[in-house]
């Protein structure tokens, strides 16, 4: 039986929009109202902590309070419908956004509805475009209250907002509060834009606030970053990370289990756990595995095995699959902090090794980039190894090759060979031996190795010890230390090897950490299929080329493209030929662009070429024939899509003589100008009164035949 006024049945983002719409509506005077009329004796605060959860009595309390203050029957519903509107540009619209669409959230609907409920599961009966059917049920023992159904109605209605298209209307034909064995909701919406906004309006407005999502995603894990390094306390560190990682994935537990190397005890911090339920709890989670309710990361270095980080959700809720990669993350986090808490342990006895590495965390958590990271690292080096010189590569998976990022004292003609050329597993078998083994390498000028007998002696050192950096058993790069003469600085000895693993451990979680950052970053500016740039990188650069076309005087133009028959491929071929088709047309405008040009994907079938410096306005012109003549060829899809494509292709051009007009007003002149060659079939184009001046304005529904099939506006 479930214990309806106690426990997490409720997330506190469903409070907190009470509160905040009963503010909106009659101040703080209403809020103290709301408070009072539902017996809440918990702080405001707790209230509009969205990592709170409540029960069903609290919650419901809540609701009803909020009619009696208002006076609206109708609050239940309105509240539901500002319900995601308090998350806007937040990792949860992010990961909703994430499913591409109003069919595929309410697909998955079970999964949304856990990060808002535990006692009332929606599941999915009939999804179609624009069309839905969703039954919601209550556990034994659970009665469904009226409000929340109301409630309910309010959030549903307001799912395909999130994809940037109007409220769906939202309909019940039964009820379990009002007697139905089931709560049925049926849903329909428009599939087209709000009406004022077009297509691309909507598609901007999406990816930006996809971005500023990541971007809060990012400044989450900064802070949590910033917060660590200056928290000495492993206690305190470890309860932060439990609690963050929590507003993370939005479950109702979390639990932290690990055990320090030196100790025999495991240490348990929790939320949403009594200490004895947390303790009691924590040993049976030590060799799980995550389940759809139960997300379990290994808390590990590339050293060593702490524990756990677990967050649960009672059974029936589930995660998203996207939440497993980001809990992980967080364990990274603890991992690292237990890692820098074991070498303090151990450095104390030190104290200017310790401090050396304590000035090293902090200095990396300052930085995002990957060479950043190793010069850094190189830095530090000689503060924790008697040495003469210190240098960090990092390794190129791609080229196979190790690359220097970062050094200390070394001559210029070998900092220029190792950045440049890098060192090779032909090179030298040492290289090949850490590859497979991973195990640090002690040099010495006069050993057989010829490779690093000649590097060594143009380094001017006698001795040298390369330590290999690893995330997991994954291989990252290399920390090295050398000496000039008195090789004995640098014998092998356990203490040597563990102040520069130290080091490595460090630089490990860094470098992870930036790479995360970097592909984030490069997910929020790029399209998925095709790897292209998209609008936002689109317009940055464009922004770039602008200014630097001001600045010399030069020419700039974009070719807006939209590809002609591309549907129609869709519909009789299906959507993967559709992608294919997507990905070949995506290689053709790579191969026919210059050096120098951008090719963008700006949505479906619409792509972009932005092409600088540009000799005469004829040059974008040639650039367009090049593309039609490309496109325009049959494609071959490959053996699962058997049969010659063939389309076309409608171009508009818009000028930027000497960076004088502005991205948008470029994108709205090359958009019309491709518009009036799909108005005309193709075939014409839009031209100055005097076609060698490419500075001449241009009315923009003038258009003259053009065999090339292309269509040119100019500023």
């Amino acid at each position: 039986m479930v214990d309806l006024s106690n426990g997490a049945h409720i997330s506190g983002s469903t409070t907190a929009v009470v509160v905040r719409w009963v503010r909106g509506q009659f101040g703080d005077e209403g809020v103290l109202q709301l408070l009072a009329e539902a017996g809440e004796t918990r702080l405001l605060s707790q209230l509009e902590d969205a990592e709170e959860w409540s029960s069903y009595r609290q919650a419901t309390a809540l609701l009803e309070a909020a009619v009696r203050v208002t006076g609206r029957p109708d609050a239940a519903r309105r509240i539901g419908e500002e319900m995601l509107t308090q998350h806007r540009g937040t990792a949860v619209v992010d990961l909703l956004r994430s499913l591409g669409s109003p069919e595929a959230l309410l697909e998955s609907i079970a999964q949304s509805g856990s990060k808002f409920s535990t006692v009332f599961t929606l599941t999915p009966r009939e999804v179609s475009a624009g069309h839905a059917m969703v039954v919601g049920t209550t556990p034994p023992g659970v009665p469904r209250h009226r409000l929340l159904c109301d409630f309910t109605l309010g959030i549903l209605s307001i799912i395909p907002t999130v994809f940037g298209l109007p409220p769906a209307l939202v309909t019940q034909r039964e009820c379990q509060a009002r007697g139905g064995r089931e709560c049925a909701y049926t849903l329909s919406w428009d599939t087209v834009p709000l009406v004022g906004q077009s297509e691309d309006q909507a598609r901007v407005q999406r990816l930006e606030e996809q971005l500023d999502g990541v971007q809060m995603q990012l400044n989450a894990m900064r802070m949590t970053t910033a917060e660590l390094v200056t928290t000495e306390d492993v206690g305190v560190a470890l309860d932060l990370i439990t609690r963050r990682a929590g507003a993370a994935v939005r479950a109702t537990r979390y639990l932290l289990a690990v055990t320090m190397p030196a100790e025999d005890r495991l240490r348990v911090h929790s939320c949403g756990l009594s200490q004895h339920e947390a303790e009691a709890l924590a040993p049976t989670l030590l060799d799980q595995v995550s389940t759809p309710s139960r997300l379990v990361a290994e808390v590990a270095s590339s050293t060593r095995r702490y524990g756990v980080l677990a967050a649960i959700f009672p059974a029936g809720a589930t995660f998203f699959d996207q939440e497993q990669e980001l809990f992980a993350a967080y364990a990274g986090y603890a991992a690292n902090v237990l890692d820098t808490a074991w070498a303090l342990e151990d450095a104390r006895r030190q104290n200017e090794t310790a401090r050396a590495l304590l000035d090293l965390s902090r200095s990396l958590a300052e930085v995002a980039a990957p060479d950043d990271v190793a010069q850094r690292l190189a830095s530090a080096v000689p503060s924790v190894v008697d040495c003469d010189s210190a240098s960090v590569l990092l390794w190129d998976e791609h080229e196979q090759v190790l690359r220097l990022r970062g050094s200390v004292n070394m001559p210029a003609d070998v900092v220029a060979t190792l950045s440049e050329v890098g060192v090779r597993a032909p090179d030298t078998p040492a290289l090949g031996a850490m590859l497979s083994q991973l195990e640090p390498l002690f040099l010495h000028a006069d050993g057989t190795d010829a490779y690093f007998h000649q590097l060594l002696q143009r380094s001017g050192s006698a001795a040298a010890i390369v330590v290999p950096i690893l995330g997991g058993r994954h291989f990252l790069g290399v920390v090295t230390a050398g000496v000039h003469t008195d090789t004995s600085r640098l014998e092998r000895n356990p203490d040597l090897l563990e102040r520069l693993e130290g080091l490595a451990h460090q630089a490990a979680t860094a470098l992870t950490n930036a790479r995360l950052v970097g592909e984030l970053q490069h997910q929020a500016l790029h399209d998925s299929l095709t790897g292209l740039p998209n609008r936002l990188a689109l317009v940055d650069n464009m922004e770039q080329t602008l200014a630097r076309a001001r600045r010399e005087g030069t020419d700039c133009a974009l070719l807006f493209l939209d590809l002609d028959g591309f549907k129609q491929v869709n519909d009789t071929r299906g959507h993967l030929a559709g992608d294919a088709l997507l990905v070949q047309v995506t290689q053709r405008l790579q191969a026919t662009a210059r050096a120098g040009d951008t090719v963008a994907r700006i949505g479906g079938d619409e792509f972009a070429v932005l092409l600088p410096a540009l000799d005469t306005s004829q040059d974008a012109a040639h650039a367009a024939a090049r593309i039609h003549a490309a496109l325009c060829e049959p494609f071959d899809l490959g053996p699962n899509h058997p049969g010659a494509v063939t389309i076309g292709v409608s171009i508009g051009i818009g000028f930027g003589q000497c960076g004088q007009a502005s991205s948008t007003q470029i994108l709205q002149s090359a958009d019309h100008a491709m518009y009036a060659a799909k108005a005309v079939g193709g075939g014409f184009v839009t031209e100055p009164r005097d076609a060698q001046k490419a500075s001449t304005a241009l009315p923009r529904d003038r258009v003259v035949p053009r065999p090339a099939g292309v269509a040119v506006a100019h500023y």
